[in-house]
């Protein structure tokens, strides 16, 4: 069957195969194998125009962005460039999948060549006022933390070396040794591809791949055939075995891009905490039930907001309300049909008084553990007279 071409699918389904590229892209730049793993959920959506992929965070958006990008990958193995990738979890661990992916890396670059071709008729030049395209370090928010770091330590690595060892800014030639990135796990092929990352217009630092000068030299005796020169700068054979052999063309403006990570960095180790303040507030993290006096109808407490409560009624035995009372006073209720319809009822209807009569997202309250339903927040009961104090000591 033909797929559908880039230039005519909907903008949706060409964004998520330009989102799931871009992290393939990312992980593939710092490894020589032909697999890779990315997230079926990733941590921070991108940006414009990316966001319309999940513009809001619920349990259903997420749902459909993680299809997205499944269907995503079902198109790149059509196209040959993947061969395989693993299935996602079950529920509850479904937005916690790892994918593995198996890929045709000549397919697959050949694939990503066309896709940057389509993304800039389609995306950048329609949007030239949204791309800066001038700032070469302009995307780097869309990294990983672990590949952000990893190209601040190689940045680092790289702009000591050039203050030890200097170059001729003449020629702007600089040879770079290769040891103390060794000890740290780069090897050349490393650098070289994190360097492309920074900078893949090569306007400010630039490579000088010098594989091909290997074939200059004697295998007798060791030495260049000719004298070896990249501009005006004599390259020997040590160089070629233990040196980057760089061309540094705005060294302000390389020391400026690794300034940028650290501080992309720090916001990053600022932000979980605010971050996690923010999600929390915006999800039911406790449950309390105050136990009546008399009749079947009770008062229920969300997140210790004493003094707006809402009314369960318990009348029936095994209703989805009895069932939810039952859990906070820990008696463990059966996982059957009632069970079912109860977890369904408070994790996933958005018709339920819970997220109706409040701001709250929907949060998966209950669970089953065995064949008993239990909380999967902080629930509990307490009685009237705790109740009174608790509401009174909230108003003070």
């Amino acid at each position: 069957m033909t797929m559908t071409p880039l230039e005519n699918l909907v903008s949706r389904n060409f964004l998520a195969i330009c989102d799931v590229v871009m992290d393939m892209r990312e992980g593939l730049q710092m490894t020589k194998q032909n697999e890779v793993e990315i997230s079926l959920l990733r941590t921070i959506i991108r940006g414009t125009p990316f966001n319309q992929l999940m513009p809001a965070d619920s349990l259903q958006l997420r749902a459909e962005y993680c299809k997205l990008r499944l269907r995503a990958l079902e198109y790149l193995k059509e196209e040959g460039c993947v061969i395989s990738y693993s299935e996602p979890l079950d529920f509850p661990y479904y937005f916690d999948t790892i994918i593995s992916i198996e890929v045709n890396r000549q397919k697959f670059e050949e694939f990503n060549k066309n896709l940057s071709e389509v993304f800039e008729k389609r995306v950048v030049e329609p949007n030239k006022e949204i791309f800066n395209k001038n700032n070469p370090y302009s995307n780097f928010s869309n990294l990983t933390q672990e590949n952000l770091e990893r190209i601040q330590k190689c940045l680092k690595i790289l702009l000591d070396e050039l203050e030890m060892v200097g170059f001729n800014r003449l020629t702007e030639i600089a040879k770079i040794p290769l040891g103390r990135f060794r000890k740290e796990g780069f090897e050349q092929e490393d650098i070289i591809g994190i360097l492309k990352r920074v900078d893949d217009s090569q306007k400010i630092i630039k490579t000088i791949d010098v594989n091909g000068y290997k074939n200059t030299i004697d295998k007798n005796t060791f030495n260049f055939i000719t004298p070896l020169k990249v501009g005006n700068t004599l390259i020997s054979k040590e160089d070629i075995e233990n040196k980057l052999i760089l061309e540094i063309k705005d060294l302000n403006k390389l020391k400026q891009i690794g300034e940028d990570i650290t501080k992309e960095l720090s916001k990053r180790r600022d932000a979980p905490e605010k971050q996690n303040e923010l999600i929390l507030s915006q999800y039911i993290n406790e449950i309390i039930c105050v136990k009546p006096n008399s009749g079947s109808r009770f008062k229920i407490v969300l997140n210790s907001s004493y003094n707006k409560t809402l009314v369960g009624d318990k009348t029936k035995d095994d209703s989805s309300w009895d069932i939810l009372f039952k859990v906070a006073n820990n008696e463990y209720p059966p996982f059957n049909e009632k069970g079912k319809q109860a977890i369904d009822y408070f994790n996933s209807n958005s018709n339920c008084k819970l997220y109706t009569q409040t701001e709250y997202k929907l949060t998966k309250i209950l669970k089953v553990e065995g064949r008993a339903i239990v909380s999967n927040i902080k629930m509990k009961v307490i009685g009237e007279k705790a109740f009174k104090q608790r509401q009174e000591k909230n108003k003070t």
